[in-house]
Formats: C-alpha cells, structure tokens, sequence
C-alpha cells in the first residue's frame, strides 16, 4: 500500500531547476494540443516490493547501489554481480528477494500463544457487525516476503533490495532516455510553471461565521518555476479595488499586479502574505506531504498537518501569523476514558494523527488518531490557546469519541457556515453522522473552568446507522440538508437523493424530500435520471434569500443547480419540521455542449456569487463567478494559460448516437480543429 519514501525522486539540482516541475493533479491542460501520455514504468517483484525509474536527465538514484550483503540477491549480468570485471556487459537479470519459506502470520483469535483456544463470551467476531466467528483455533498463513513490512524505513535488506531495483530499472531503460527527455520536454512547453490559483475570499465576522461585511482576505496558492511544492498566501480585502465596477465588485477577485512573475518575491495581489512556504518546509527532504491547512476563525492562527515519511502519520503545527511563532502539538495528558495509550512521559513526543484538524471558536482543536492497523479511530479535542489567545504549554486531550466497528472510518470536518464540527463514521455500505455546536454558548459549561472559556462537548447524532443506508449533511439556517440513498417507504435509490430535517431531529423517520413549492416534486429524489454529488448554502450578507448550490450528473455529464430556498428558521414548539422548500431550481447552462463543471474555491457562505470550476475539450480550467440571484450574470474569474494553443481554433460539439439494439442513446463527444470542416461548416 505504501512505497518506501526513499523511492521519491530528490530535489532537483541547481542544473535542472529551471527545468523540473511539480506534478499537481491535472498539471496536463485538458486543451489541444494534448501531450504524448507519460510513461512510467514499473516491475513488481512481489505484493510490497516495486520499482521506479529513477530521476531523468542522469540525476542520480535516490538509493545507493548495494555493496555485498547478507541476504540480498544484486542485479547480475550472466551470474557477475553488476558493476563488476565480467568483461562485455550483458543483459541484467532482475534482482530476487530472498524468500522466507518458513514465515507465516496467524489469522484468527490469538490468545497467550499460537495453538490458544481460550473461550470469548461473547464470541469474538470479525467485528460488531458481522455473524462470523474468528478462526479458533488461529490458522497459519504462510507470508514468505513479510520481512520486507519495515513502516521505519530503517531496515537494511529492505533498503538494499529497493536499491537493487532501481539499479536494474536505470539499467533496463537506458535505451529509453531520449524518449523520457522528449516527453517531459513536450508536456513542459504545455504548462506555465509560475502560477497562482483564483483568490478566494473570506471576510472577518466577529462571531467567527465568516458572513459580516468589514475585513478579510484573499486566499491562494503559488507555484514557482523549478519548484515542486507551492506556497499559501494571502492578501487583505481593500474596499477600493476594482474602481468604477458596480456595487460590491470589491468582492471580486483583483487582476494580477504587473510583474508578479518576474521573482518568487513579486507579489501578485497588494499586501501579499506567505503564511506557509511548503518548498522551505521541506529543505532537503526527499518526501514531504501536506495534509490539513486550517485557519482559525478569527484569520490570526494557522493550523496544519505534515506528513514527513509517506506512511500518511501526519505531525501537527499551528503558527501564530501576526508573530510567526510556531509550537509542534506533542503527546499531550490523557483523560480519564481514554484508555491510557499515551503516558505522560511521551510528552516530549510529537502528536501523530490523521492529518485532519479543525478549529472550535475558543482557541481549540479537533483531531482524529489512527489505530494500529491506520483506521482513524478516536476524535480527540485539545486547547491550545487561552482567552487571550495565547500558547498553552501544559495541554490535555479530552476523547469525545471513538469508533470501534472496524469497519468504519472516523472523518471530522466544519459545517460550511462554520457552526458544527460533522463527525463521520463511515464504511462501504453505511454511515452515522454526529455533531457538535460551535458556538460556546450553547455548551455545556465545565465544572472546572477557570477562564470562562472551558466546556463539555456532547456530540449528537444525526441519525442512527442502518444497514445499506449512506448519508452526509450540511447545515441550512437550523435544518439538515440530507444527501442519503434511502427513498420513500425505507427502500434503497441508486443515487442520492435530497432530504431535509430540523437540527435536533433524530431518526431516520424524520427526514422530508426537498420538494419544489407549487408542484411537490421532489428536487432529487435519488432515481436514475439524476444523480446529486453535494450541497453548499449560501446565505448573502445583502440578501434575505437563502440559495443551496447542489452538484451531480444528468443527461451523462456533470451538472449545477441553483436552489433558491424558502426556509422557516423558526425555534421552538412552533417550527414546523418539514418547513424547507424550493422556491426556484435552475440547471445552469454553458455555451459548450460538452463541458465539465464544478464547485470551485469557496470560503465564504455571505458573498453574492458561486465559484465553479469549468473546463471542456477545448476550453483550459477556468473559474467562473455566478450570481446567485441572477444566474445569467457571470464573470470569468481566472483561465489557466496554455503556452501555444489558441482556443479558437479549435471546437467540441456533443451528440447522441442510439445503439444497434435502438434501447439506448449513447453520448459522443466530438473535438476538432475548425479548419479541418468542409466549408468551414458542418460535421467533419
């Protein structure tokens, strides 16, 4: 599952930085002309054992070739151990593990020993759910490579045989270099190299909501030529940009300044921040992944997760930006119910988690750790500032939760409004969703509290689990949106469908169909006809109206939906339940019959306008603002620059051709360049 990190390329040399580049997903402009597909080639000698060809351009191998060692088999030509005094090179012969015949792992109910038969009441089970006993007495299954499993990345022979492996791939496609060179050369010439993604703003609100007019920043993300990981910046709100566009086009994000690419020091927006350099965080690591990066809800702290090694155990830091004051979170106390799996004395430790973290509005943090077998298993909270917002050096965790089917994975994320922390237990064919408010003054308030800040959090669930039943919610001004399979009657739908409930609801039963007012009709019911991916709400800060933005496929390709909402918010005995409707749904349309669109960078639920993503056969990925009270009104907010293509020259078209049965209508997509029509009209 996991590739040792010491088979990542090192960082390029001085020699080639001007020419290496990052590789960040869909780094291949979706615009003719499209590149030769890359070649990676791979040989797999056993189940955890894998090769890679090692860097281009004569860089060299991550791993040093093997010198003589106890159980390791080197590459050869003819039986002479590469590199040696066997005259005229041969054909390499592939390297070969040694193998442990003798080895094994035990399946089943291991007790004292190998042979334990010691009785379980109850019995034990392969988990909660399940109806099937473990094997009792264990069985041994044999496992002739297991000593290749090295999660310290520290074990000679497993570092000798990778070693050997890359020997003989650099060796084996040697005759392959110029083909690598013109292909990285050609997808090269197709992307820019310094760039930055669409800013996305996120206003000040005092109640940390995100939603009133005043302050805020500008959020993205660079890229630098010869550089492989970006860097976070940010730029402040300036009430007089955009001079003499409408009301509130301040809200929009502002050009480039000029020469923002002419040095990694030139900044792109005025004000320009870096709160997280990745490239600089990874000084000469051969590995470095990124996992959450978080700001805290008053925009002054910074949190986020690393992952050093590759084996996704990810370390975490938070960052005071005013000060650029940084503290590493360490094994902190445990409460009692913890189950005591991390003694006091590790607490010079650094914490490892699941890279997820999430802010609370009293300086604290939600984290999810792994268990032996890396299942996030346990939600902990921890505060680490005080009401002044200041470090706290003697931290405790408190365990809110823990899931132990299994089965099901723990995933911890904010509501988009910022009001609840979702908890999601999860497995292939169920899920249970639990919450907890953010807000300090609906919980509970602590025996012990000292500052006035201190709570006890309850989570709550949204709905018992089911079996075969899936759900996820978002939060809508006291109600629950649903996107769940469950249908009427308690039957299953192929897809999601869209449901509603109030906040505080429990059950199943509880939840009512999103229906369009007039007409009653369900706006996803779940059917095959159109399918529902997710739901973001948006409530303007210069609006009553209250708009969900829901994402899914009709017709074969992805779709967007704007739902204008009527919504009863109010509290008390007197809420209606179902009291959520559909005033207005539109489908939104593009000029280009075969497109793909998206949610894009959004941060803040009070701005006017959605931002997507959109591309097609012949457009580049692109932003798009729409209005959420006027749908026609858009803005192209940022287009990714493709060196050498002219959009205009080219066309896509999309048509339905039924099959040879005449049952379906199948969809094909049509691209070309338009000087190859006859006439200069019609199909090619």
């Amino acid at each position: 599952r996991h590739l040792s990190p010491l088979m990542t390329p090192p960082p390029p040399s001085a020699a080639t930085a001007s020419t290496r580049r990052r590789r960040p997903a869909g780094a291949v402009p979706l615009a003719p002309p499209v590149p030769l597909a890359a070649v990676l080639l791979l040989r797999a000698t056993s189940a955890a054992a894998w090769t890679a060809v090692p860097p281009r351009r004569g860089a060299a191998s991550p791993v040093a070739p093997p010198t003589s060692r106890p159980g390791i088999m080197a590459a050869t030509r003819d039986g002479v151990p590469a590199g040696g005094d066997g005259g005229s090179p041969a054909p390499m012969r592939p390297p070969r593990p040694p193998r442990d015949g003798s080895a094994s792992v035990l399946a089943g109910r291991v007790g004292d020993g190998p042979g334990s038969t010691a009785a379980a009441n109850p019995p034990l089970r392969q988990s909660p759910s399940s109806s099937g006993r473990l094997l009792d007495p264990p069985r041994a299954i044999p496992d002739p490579y297991g000593w290749m499993r090295d999660e310290s990345r520290s074990d000679g022979r497993v570092l000798g045989h990778l070693a050997a492996e890359n020997e003989y791939a650099a060796a084996a496609t040697e005759h392959l270099a110029g083909l690598r060179d013109g292909l990285y050369d050609e997808m090269i010439s197709s992307i820019v190299e310094t760039d930055y993604t669409t800013p996305s703003l996120r206003r000040t609100d005092a109640d940390g909501g995100g939603g009133a007019p005043g302050g805020g920043y500008w959020y993205y993300t660079r890229h630098q030529a010869g550089e492989s990981r970006p860097r976070y910046c940010r730029a402040p709100l300036r009430s007089d940009a955009n001079d003499g566009d409408d009301d509130g086009g301040h809200l929009y994000p502002p050009g480039p300044l000029p020469g923002w690419d002419a040095a990694r020091s030139s900044p792109v927006l005025p004000g320009e921040e870096t709160y997280l350099d990745v490239e600089e965080l990874a000084g000469g690591m051969t590995f470095l992944a990124v996992g959450a990066v978080t700001l805290s809800p008053d925009q002054g702290f910074l949190a986020y997760s690393l992952d050093p090694r590759g084996n996704e155990v990810c370390e975490a830091r938070v960052r005071e930006l005013s000060t650029g004051n940084e503290w590493t979170l360490l094994e902190g106390r445990r409460e009692e119910g913890d189950g005591g799996d991390a003694p006091d004395e590790n607490q010079t430790r650094p914490l490892e988690c699941d890279g997820s973290l999430v802010w609370d509005e009293s300086g604290g943090l939600f984290w999810v750790r792994l268990d032996g077998s890396h299942r996030p298993h346990r939600l902990y909270h921890r505060r680490v500032l005080d009401g002044d917002g200041r470090w706290i050096d003697d931290q405790s965790d408190e365990l809110l939760f823990e899931e132990d089917d299994g089965l099901y994975d723990l995933r911890i994320s904010k509501s988009f409004d910022g009001r609840y922390l979702l908890v999601r237990s999860g497995s292939k064919e169920a899920s249970e969703v639990r919450y907890v408010d953010l807000r300090p003054e609906y919980r509970e308030r602590a025996d012990d509290d000292v500052d006035g800040r201190g709570t006890k959090m309850e989570l709550r669930t949204v709905a018992p689990r089911s079996e075969g039943v899936v759900y996820r919610v978002g939060h809508c001004r006291g109600h629950w949106l649903v996107q769940t399979n469950l249908g009427d009657g308690g039957g299953r739908t192929p897809n999601l469908g869209l449901r509603s409930c109030r906040v505080g609801d429990g059950g199943m039963g509880r939840w009512e169909p999103v229906t369009l007012a007039g007409t009653g009709e369900a706006a996803f019911d779940g059917g095959h006809g159109r399918s529902l991916d997710g739901v973001t709400v948006f409530t303007p800060a210069d609006s009553s109206r209250t708009y969900a933005v829901a994402t899914g496929r009709e017709d074969g390709l992805p779709q967007v939906w704007v739902l204008d909402l009527d919504v009863d918010d109010t509290d008390g005995d007197d809420a209606d339940a179902s009291a959520l409707s559909v005033s207005s749904m539109v489908r939104l349309g593009f000029p280009e019959s075969a497109c793909d669109t998206g949610i894009g960078p959004n941060r803040d639920p009070s701005l006017p306008y959605v931002a997507l993503s959109y591309d097609s056969l012949v457009t580049p990925p692109s932003t798009v603002a729409v209005d959420l009270s006027d749908t026609s009104a858009r803005r192209v907010l940022k287009t990714r620059d493709v060196p050498g293509y002219d959009p205009d020259d080219y066309a896509c078209d999309r048509t339905i051709v039924r099959s040879r049965d005449g049952e379906v209508d199948i969809p094909v997509s049509l691209v070309y360049r338009r000087d190859a029509l006859r006439g200069g009209e019609g199909a090619p």
